[in-house]
This record gives structure tokens, sequence and C-alpha cells, in this order.
């Protein structure tokens, strides 16, 4: 099974898959969070991450009115090297309390945080780049997070087949005013592949990919 069919898996996270591709826990750091009214174009300091425009995010959470998003980009690695950046914005009147609570406060894993009230993921589009090789490829993925029929968020990610050293292949560019307030950088514990957060697991080779794995 490939990297990109692992993401397709709507109940799956993607931190997950990306453990079981790797064969070791991945480790959410976060780069940027901006809380900031929808109709507002905030900016992400991920350059691969062609934000929709606020309009645009507005069509695809299906907003009638503005709201306020919150704005993540994150980095997630493991112990050998970076294997995705992704950035991500949350309608905050759509989760409960607690959710928001930790979003605001916390640096971990958005999915984990809005997995055990339920989410499914609707994949709108993804793309391989690289040579063909399931082994070499980076693929990209823009996605819609629900809960029952509502977009809860809508994120877009770029996942390695191989750790690699992120500032080689994306550009990370300092804000000198972003909007609304953004918080200091943080990392969540290291999610091995079963999906438990823990400490780092030991640097071990990547399983062997077979057609029959499930």
């Amino acid at each position: 099974m490939s990297l990109a069919q692992l993401l397709l898996e709507p109940t799956r996270l993607a931190t997950e898959s990306l453990a079981r591709w790797h064969g070791e826990g991945v480790a959410v750091q976060l780069l940027e969070r901006i809380t900031a009214p929808s109709d507002d174009d905030a900016p992400s300091r991920l350059a691969f991450a062609e934000r929709p425009s606020a309009l645009d995010l507005a069509e695809l959470l299906q907003l009638p009115r503005p709201t306020m998003l919150q704005h993540r980009s994150v980095r997630l690695s493991t112990t050998r090297g970076t294997v995705g950046v992704a950035y991500s914005a949350v309608v905050l009147s759509r989760i409960d309390e607690e959710e928001r609570r930790r979003l605001t406060q916390t640096a971990g894993s958005l999915g984990r945080m809005l997995q055990p009230r339920g989410i499914r993921r609707k994949t709108l589009s993804m793309r391989l780049d690289g040579d063909g090789d399931p082994d070499t490829n980076v693929v990209q993925t823009r996605t819609l997070m629900y809960r029952g029929n509502r977009a809860l968020g809508y994120v877009h990610e770029k996942f390695y087949s191989q750790p690699t050293n992120v500032d080689s292949v994306m550009g990370l560019t300092e804000l000198d005013d972003p909007i609304g307030s953004r918080s200091s950088p943080g990392t969540w514990p290291f999610e091995r592949p079963g999906g438990r957060p823990d400490r780092p697991s030991p640097v071990s080779p990547r399983p062997k990919q077979s057609s029959n794995e499930v």
C-alpha cells in the first residue's frame, strides 16, 4: 500500500498514516496560530500552501456569514527529519468549548483534538510530485474535515515519502505584522504507529510495504 493510498482512508488521521508509513512516531510542531474573521485574508508563513481566498474558503466551509477562524501551520517530523507540513483553517463556532480551548492553548494534532467527538475527511484533491516511485513521492492533499454534515475545517497538507530537510523544499517567511494573535511555537508528544501519544521511538527503518497490507 502506498502513502497516497493510506492518506485516502477517510477515518484515519494523517499523523496515523504517516506513522504507519515511516514506521515510527510523528511529532507535531506548531509554527503559527492566528485567529481572525473569515472575511479577512490572514497570511500564512507556509509558502507551499496556496491558501484559498476568504471568499473561496467561506464557500468551501459553507459559511453563510463571517465568523471566527483559527489558522494553523504545523511541521510533522520523525526522529529522521521532516515528513510533512500542513495549513488548516477551523470554524471555531462549530466545535465545542473544550476543543476550542485545546486548539487555542496546546500545540497538538488537529485531527487528534477533534477525533473524540467524531470526524471524517473528504479529499478535495491529491497531487503526487516526483518520479513515480512510491518511496520518493511527495503527496499534496486538500481536504475538508466534517462532523455530520457540517464542515469543521479545511486542511492543505504536503507529505514526504522519505524524511527530508524541510528548509530545502519549503520556504518559511517570518511575518512582520500577523493578523490576530500568534502562539509561541511548540511541539506535541510523538504519536506512535498505533496512534498513541508517547515519547519518541528509537530510529528504525521504515517497514517494507506490501500489496496485501491493510
